[in-house]
């Protein structure tokens, strides 16, 4: 055969061989191809779940500051003169110097207004009944 086109006793000749490695080259180089595609995505995968993990912290760090913020806030109030004057003097019942501290009873406290607006008691409708 001439020209080098055919298999000469179980020999490849020349052309075909080279269009094997051609082949076999295009083959892995489009699966290395493949890996680094897969590769990047992945990567580009793994970046959008850490931006969104980032933003769910900074949303955290301030829903946290504004809390911070809003004890410190309370604390100075807690803190203050006033407040602790009044709460000695609202719930411990102490009173400055020359000051005189009336405790009145629960009852006392209602006018007879408010004792209007409740509902007459069952045992006292039950007592007009009979006449008492």
């Amino acid at each position: 055969m001439a020209g080098g086109l055919g298999c000469l006793g179980g020999v490849i000749m020349p052309q075909k061989r080279s269009f094997l490695k051609k082949r076999l080259g295009l083959i892995l180089a489009s699966f290395l191809g493949l890996l680094m595609i897969s590769g990047l995505l992945r990567n580009i995968f793994r970046l959008f779940r850490a931006e969104k993990e980032v933003g769910r912290a900074q949303e955290e760090l301030a829903r946290l500051q504004a809390e911070q913020e809003e004890l410190l806030q309370k604390r100075e109030h807690v803190e203050s003169e006033a407040f602790i004057e009044k709460q000695a003097r609202d719930k411990l019942n102490m009173a400055k110097e020359g000051e005189v501290v009336v405790v009145l009873p629960p009852d006392l406290g209602q006018t007879q207004e408010e004792e209007a607006l409740l509902p007459t008691p069952n045992w006292q409708k039950w007592l007009e009944v009979f006449g008492w």
